[in-house]
């Protein structure tokens, strides 16, 4: 990538009208470690996660298989950024393993009865990963 082309691409993000910013946690935002146990936050990472969570129009979540509470312990608790553990399943104010499931029965039983509403919004996620894994050579 050129960086008039970065460039570019930067001005229509900053043009956008409302903008996410979604980061995962190991790899990305720390080092990767051997031991999970052993990660920290870069300290620029940090940096960039709260000025972005401060600009107008800007949401900014870190997304990790960690816990919830594992991410608040490494990332901290500014206001501006949701922290969401378990790949999606865990936010702030829902354990894991909840969700509206009864937002969903009442909707589809209005579904059944004609009702064409909407779905109710239902927070759900998965992801597989793995660590220094080797693929088969190719013959």
């Amino acid at each position: 990538m050129t960086d008039a082309h970065l460039i570019r691409q930067v001005g229509r993000l900053a043009g956008a009208p409302r903008l996410l910013v979604g980061s995962d946690f190991d790899g990305t935002l720390s080092v990767l470690c051997d031991r999970p146990d052993h990660a920290v936050i870069e300290p620029r990472a940090r940096q960039a996660l709260e000025s972005l969570a401060e600009l107008p129009r800007t949401s900014v979540a870190v997304i990790s298989g960690r816990t919830r509470a594992e991410l608040v312990g490494l990332v901290g608790c500014h206001t501006g950024i949701q922290l969401i553990g378990a790949h999606g399943a865990e936010r702030a104010g829902v354990p894991i393993g909840i969700s509206d499931t009864g937002a969903l029965r009442a909707w589809d039983t209005g579904h059944r009865r004609g009702d064409r509403g909407r779905p109710p919004r239902v927070l759900a996620g998965a992801q597989t990963h793995g660590r220094d894994t080797a693929l088969p050579a190719r013959s």
